[in-house]
């Protein structure tokens, strides 16, 4: 059973993320490894950039039962895991799933769309927002949220999503997947 039960809010917490901003830009080596949301026209992440920093330690078995690993980039850039564990901590889940970045041109979009699939299904997502301007914003159904860097929102993935970004500035997000039920358990 998820522990959400609202469509998009922001918490109260706010997250100084300068240091991981700039950890990214040196090393835009991490971006895009994995392009499994990103390169297909059919996908609504189409022309976004990734970074998967923990998920799957087989990818072509992230949609079956699986115990999440941390990924080399968590090592290079350890600000990543130090707000997700920090987040897990702040809000007393019992187990860490996906952790990714994305990253949305000016002017592009995360089209809508409902995540299917087992990893979607268990855990309850958050986002730590990194980058982001006037004109952007996260939508779930009929509600909008406008985030600034540090801001940290939880938002309910089983609902009609996406993000617009009609700001000259590229738009950074990390998403933090957590579970108070073990996922590799649960009945």
């Amino acid at each position: 059973m998820r522990h959400l039960s609202m469509q998009i809010e922001k918490t109260s917490l706010n997250i100084p993320v300068v240091d991981l901003y700039w950890q990214l830009q040196k090393h835009p080596e991490f971006w895009n490894e994995n392009t499994a949301r990103t390169s297909s026209e059919n996908s609504p992440h189409y022309r976004l950039d990734d970074i998967w920093a923990r998920y799957a330690e087989d990818l072509s078995q992230a949609q079956v039962p699986h115990k999440a690993k941390w990924y080399p980039v968590a090592e290079t850039i350890p600000h990543i895991r130090k707000y997700a564990e920090f987040l897990q901590q702040v809000f007393q889940y019992e187990h860490l799933g996906g952790v990714l970045i994305t990253r949305i041109p000016p002017g592009g979009e995360c089209k809508g769309h409902i995540d299917y699939g087992w990893h979607a299904e268990h855990y309850d997502k958050f986002a730590l927002q990194i980058t982001s301007a006037p004109g952007q914003y996260f939508w779930v159904e009929d509600k909008k949220l406008i985030t600034m860097p540090g801001d940290v929102y939880t938002f309910d993935n089983s609902k009609m999503h996406g993000v617009i970004n009609h700001s000259c500035y590229e738009r950074i997000t990390m998403i933090i997947c957590m579970s108070n039920v073990d996922p590799l358990n649960k009945q």
